[in-house]
């Protein structure tokens, strides 16, 4: 694995605008060059642009020393490269302590990037229920985060449920179809999002048809991928971290009723997200009781 940096310098430009650094191309007094030195480099940006100069030659591609690089780096009129370290598995960058960071590989967290992409899109303008400030796409990415910490799933599931957790409210809260998830993300994806989204067959017009749904969805889970059933717990999890203003206590109650069902019915498939749950439950009938 080498460490190495491209390097290129800049010179006065084509049109003879005079970018030189040290500004003896302009006819002026040595007092009118000094004072022009100044005034340009206080508004150049870091790299002259491609527009108004020209580069010196090919580049040079070397492996220099932190102090070279360092003083390299102050240089306005040295084009550097990215530093880059190069190796089987990728494209490892450094930080601006020259600490290395994570390996860049290409297509890594292609798809994941995707849904974000796609659910941002698809969820536009909504918003958090009861709180307009907060972008609804917040909560879904936050559902990912819950299953990638807690969920302990293997490897190669794990992206795929980040993916449904991402897209789990597409279909049943926009004008996203399942037949639009399955032609973007695919057979495996799609069954997820269907899996974790409402039966619209069941209207809720009432506690105990709203009960009814429940039943439903969570017989649909219990014969639904591992995976899936961790994004349940997760987007539960998620949505008792705060609850909308108009919110009644025995509305939240309700809902803790609820969470409390999930979890004993899904919890096998993941013991940390099942203890994140009822974790949660815990802290907000505690908070109620508190609060009487």
């Amino acid at each position: 694995m080498t460490q190495q940096v491209i390097r290129q310098d800049w010179l006065e430009s084509e049109r003879g605008w005079g970018f030189r650094p040290d500004g003896y191309s302009l006819h002026l007094t040595e007092e009118d060059r000094k004072s022009y030195i100044k005034a340009y480099w206080d508004r150049m940006p870091d790299q002259v642009p491609d527009e108004y100069s020209r580069p010196s030659g090919d580049p040079e591609t070397f492996t220099p020393t932190p102090k070279q690089f360092a003083e390299l780096a102050t240089q306005k009129w040295v084009q550097l490269s990215l530093v880059t370290q190069v190796s089987e598995t990728g494209l490892d960058t450094t930080d601006k302590k020259g600490n290395i960071m994570s390996a860049f590989v290409p297509k890594r967290n292609n798809v994941m990037n995707q849904a974000i992409q796609f659910a941002t899109t698809a969820h536009g303008s909504q918003v958090r229920k009861g709180n307009e400030h907060i972008p609804y796409i917040f909560h879904p990415i936050d559902v990912a985060n819950e299953v990638i910490y807690y969920s302990g799933l293997p490897v190669e599931e794990l992206e795929i449920a980040s993916v449904v957790a991402i897209l789990h409210d597409t279909v049943e809260d926009t004008i996203v179809t399942g037949a639009d998830i399955r032609e973007q993300f695919g057979d495996q994806i799609a069954e997820g999002v269907a899996a974790l989204s409402k039966d619209d067959s069941i209207k809720e017009k009432d506690d105990i048809s709203k009960v009814a749904g429940i039943k439903e969805n969570l017989e649909r889970l219990q014969v639904a991928p591992v995976y899936v059933q961790c994004v349940k717990l997760a987007d539960r999890t998620s949505n008792l971290k705060a609850f909308p203003a108009m919110w009644s206590r025995e509305k939240i109650s309700s809902y803790l009723d609820e969470a409390k069902l999930i979890a004993d019915t899904l919890g096998q498939a993941s013991e940390g997200l099942h203890a994140r749950l009822l974790g949660r439950i815990a802290e907000t009938r505690m908070v109620l009781s508190i609060a009487k």
